[in-house]
């Protein structure tokens, strides 16, 4: 299980530091509103809780990459390997992750990924395969790179756009997908080829950015339900029963 916090290189970056390779701090927001802090100091424990946050935020700034909590040796952090780093009580931490991930917080990745900087031809130590889907390390790509890192993702947008189809918007398209999270790139990496082999007339397909805007991938309804247009008999048969 991979925990990565969510909009790491939004939230806990500035200029600063993502030209520091190794921090000895991390910026964090002040703002005391939204849905996820609101729900949080709710709880008899969010204090306690976000204490936790705050110590979860310190141990990923120093993990590589930032933000995904993941030792150096390629195992996965967990609430007891954060319990020997923090000194504080590992049970804290695991109903922290449970809140985190249900508030979206963090990103919980049960399928085993690896992620890697720009420039890397190795696979990290403890890590023995390239996660599914993924055939090769990168190659200098633009894939996921940002301030000079590079993150390897399961179906990068590549592969999305190859698969999809339809070749509409290309530069939306691929901001857009930029920013969706790789726990929800895994759903349409799932669910993409049924949606596909429904809509088997391009016309009659989603533009790219309409699918990504509208989280297609999650509509059940839209994705086993082909949409095929009338034909002329069918379009006659209805006018006459009108």
């Amino acid at each position: 299980m991979t925990y990565i916090i969510s909009n790491w290189d939004e939230s806990f970056e500035n200029s600063r530091s993502r030209n520091i390779k190794d921090t000895k701090w991390l910026p964090i927001p002040n703002s005391h509103d939204g849905y996820g802090f609101s729900s949080l100091m709710k709880r008899k424990d969010g204090v306690e809780l976000y204490g936790a946050w705050i110590l979860i935020l310190q141990v990923a700034s120093k993990c590589e990459p930032r933000g995904v909590l993941r030792r150096s040796d390629g195992i996965d952090h967990d609430h007891m390997s954060l319990e020997i780093i923090t000194r504080a009580n590992g049970e804290i931490f695991k109903k922290a992750f449970e809140h985190f991930v249900r508030i979206g917080w963090i990103d919980e990745i049960a399928e085993k990924k690896t992620i890697l900087h720009e420039g890397v031809t190795s696979l990290p130590q403890g890590v023995t395969s390239l996660p599914q889907g993924v055939t090769s390390l990168p190659q200098g790509g633009t894939e996921g790179k940002k301030e000079g890192r590079n993150i390897l993702s399961v179906f990068p947008f590549e592969k999305f756009w190859d698969a999809y189809g339809k070749k509409e918007d290309r530069m939306k398209s691929e901001k857009k997908y930029s920013k969706i999270k790789e726990s929800e790139r895994i759903l349409i990496r799932d669910s993409i080829q049924t949606y596909i082999a429904n809509t088997p007339d391009v016309q009659f397909r989603k533009n790219p950015m309409t699918y990504l805007n509208g989280s297609c991938w999650l509509d059940e309804k839209s994705v086993r339900t082909a949409v095929r247009p009338m034909t002329d008999a069918e379009r006659f048969q209805a006018s006459r029963t009108c």
